[in-house]
């Protein structure tokens, strides 16, 4: 049994001619390899501005950046629950460390 035919909006009949050099043509190959899908794919989604997936370094990175800000959220949960009972903290060092992480969040959020 032969695979239906596309409609007509889906199929792809244009096509686009790109001449890279040969560092061009690596750089592209290995971005595509990297995220799992092929050149032509790759070259697609970039053009649609669709994310593409994340490398396994990337999903590592990822991995680390949610236990660090799991364990800031540990210690905020402390110090909430330490000026809830009563004790004392150096609100300056709260403020420093929260003016430190509101710079570092703003530097994971860049844009590539």
């Amino acid at each position: 049994m032969a695979r239906p035919k596309l409609p007509e909006k889906e199929r792809k009949s244009n096509y686009v001619r790109v001449r890279l050099t040969p560092i061009e043509h690596a750089q592209a190959q290995l971005a595509a390899d990297q995220a799992g899908i092929g050149i032509s794919e790759f070259a697609r989604r970039r053009l649609r501005g669709v994310r593409l997936p994340a490398s396994p370094t990337e999903e590592k990175l990822n991995a680390d950046a949610v236990a660090a800000l799991n364990r800031i959220g540990i210690n905020l949960n402390q110090i909430a629950k330490r000026i809830n009972s009563g004790g004392g903290v150096n609100v300056g060092k709260i403020m420093n460390a929260l003016e430190r992480i509101d710079a570092e969040m703003d530097r994971l959020n860049e844009p590539d």
